[in-house]
């Protein structure tokens, strides 16, 4: 499990099968890769990199920028945005698209 509270994370973030992964208010260095997770949230937090959201259980992504894109697949239940927006810099595909 990861636990990120208003923090710097240096370089990448990859997770994988992880009870918790909660980032918030944090900068990620580099890409984000969460896989087959219990918990997932990304909220008004910022990923330096490419985000890839695979066979999670109900990831949320909100107010968060993403410098790359957003490939969410597989997720049960299907990411969810809690009606605040997102600034995606490449393209939203899969279960993310629209985001």
């Amino acid at each position: 499990s990861l636990i990120s509270l208003d923090a710097t994370v240096r370089g990448p973030v990859t997770a994988a099968r992880a009870d918790r992964l909660v980032l918030v208010g944090t900068e990620v260095g580099g890409p984000l890769t969460a896989t087959g997770g219990e918990e997932l949230s990304v909220e008004n937090s910022r990923i330096g990199g490419p985000a890839t959201l695979v066979g999670n259980a109900g990831p949320v992504v909100a107010a968060s920028i993403v410098k790359g894109p957003l490939t969410c697949t597989g997720n049960a239940p299907e990411p969810a945005d809690n009606g605040l927006a997102n600034t995606v810099g490449g393209p939203s595909s899969g279960q993310c698209k629209g985001f």
